[in-house]
């Protein structure tokens, strides 16, 4: 670093001898003056350009222009134009032009020195320099050193954020809110859940198989009556005689199916006329009983597929003939004109919900239905508003609480 900066030095001294060494030269060139010539400094930058004519040897420098009468200029200020020949003009001239020339061929060849000194050492930096190359050891070392960093950097993060979003309050009232919607959601809609679960992983709610039997055979059946619907694994009691009220029918169905009789169909198992028997297809897992979603099946029933009834020691087997989805309110859909003993089955649908209600009719097939007795007298039953329905949802328990707290 000191070599160069002597070798600056020594150049920069060099070039302001030659400078000197010029000026010297032109200023002898004028060694002799005219004797008009004043001494006048001349700026040394401002060479006669090259496209100006230059007198001849023979003729002198014309004589500067009149200033004109309106310049206003103060002629004190102006130095007087010396009255040069043509032949000392030229040699003055000509001197400029020499020392520009040397000046510029000096300082460019300089600069090309410099550059190329520069370039050789860095050219000999880079030879001197050799280029590492990892093994294969070193390079699976530092990517499983890379790999470890960013590990633990993410692992880091994870747990500042975690540690951060623990000491946070913020999300408190979000996770409250959240929780009372599942809450909420789950207390609705739970028998939806349900339904579907039950209907389609254990169906019936019986472990067991159930097989059709031949009608040809005669059997010992016994004293509890019963349903049976081997397509959908059905075999559940069957409760007679209560009340087609809505407690009435809640309260049979916890414990089975209920027969639900209204004026027009209130024949038993054997007897001309409908026999109507009702079942949950979901209820309120909270609802007590063991058979709320034992109808949730039933819409897969079609056309020939059979249902037993047992009652009182005998076996009544049924063939379905028609599916039938009504309102709520339309009960007198059980009411039909018949000789037969004829089977209804009621539940509420879509699963889930008691917005329609299902009515799968069957008829005997056997016994023969020829030797069937008419049903009873059914003039003491009452024909309610509705058909048998699930348990209020808990929004609808809400609304009746209310209603029944601002009627009083």
């Amino acid at each position: 670093m000191g070599d160069d900066q002597d070798k600056n030095s020594t150049n920069s001294a060099q070039q302001k001898a030659a400078i000197d060494l010029a000026r010297q030269k032109v200023l002898q060139t004028f060694k002799t003056e005219p004797e008009n010539y004043t001494d006048v400094e001349t700026p040394a930058a401002k060479a006669v350009p090259d496209n100006v004519t230059t007198p001849n040897n023979d003729q002198a420098v014309p004589a500067a222009q009149p200033v004109p009468a309106n310049y206003n200029q103060n002629q004190a200020s102006s130095p007087a134009v010396p009255n040069i020949s043509a032949k000392e003009w030229k040699k003055y001239h000509s001197a400029w032009q020499d020392y520009y020339r040397k000046y510029y061929e000096e300082y460019y060849v300089d600069a090309v020195q410099k550059t190329a000194s520069t370039l050789a050492k860095q050219q000999t930096s880079a030879n001197s320099e050799k280029v590492a190359i990892p093994t294969a050891e070193e390079e699976e070392t530092d990517k499983k050193e890379t790999f470890d960093k960013l590990r633990d950097r993410i692992s880091h993060r994870t747990s500042d954020s975690a540690r951060k979003f623990r000491k946070s309050r913020h999300f408190i009232p979000i996770v409250s809110g959240l929780v009372v919607m599942l809450i909420f959601i789950f207390l609705q809609y739970n028998r939806l859940f349900f339904a579907v679960a039950k209907a389609y992983v254990v169906p019936g709610g019986t472990d067991t198989t159930i097989t059709e039997l031949d009608p040809t055979v005669t059997a010992a059946v016994g004293p509890d009556p019963k349903l049976i619907i081997p397509k959908i694994n059905v075999q559940v009691p069957i409760i007679f005689g209560i009340g087609n009220d809505y407690s009435s029918q809640m309260a049979g169905m916890a414990k089975g199916v209920t027969q639900f009789a209204i004026p027009g169909a209130n024949a038993l198992p054997g007897q001309v006329g409908n026999l109507a028997i009702s079942g949950h297809s979901s209820n309120d897992v909270f609802d007590p009983g063991d058979y709320k979603f034992i109808f949730a099946r039933l819409s897969q029933l079609t056309n020939g597929d059979i249902i037993y009834v047992n009652y009182k020691s005998v076996r009544y087997t049924y063939a379905v003939v028609r599916q039938t989805t009504v309102d709520p309110t339309n009960v007198q859909a059980l009411v039909f004109p018949t000789d037969k003993p004829m089977l209804t089955l009621i539940t509420c649908m879509p699963v889930g919900t008691a917005r329609y209600r299902l009515l799968v009719t069957a008829e005997q097939i056997d016994p023969e239905p020829g030797s069937a007795k008419p049903s009873g007298d059914d003039s003491q039953k009452v024909k309610p508003a509705s058909l048998p329905s699930n348990s209020p949802t808990l929004l609808q328990r809400f609304v009746d609480w209310i209603t029944k707290l601002f009627s009083h």
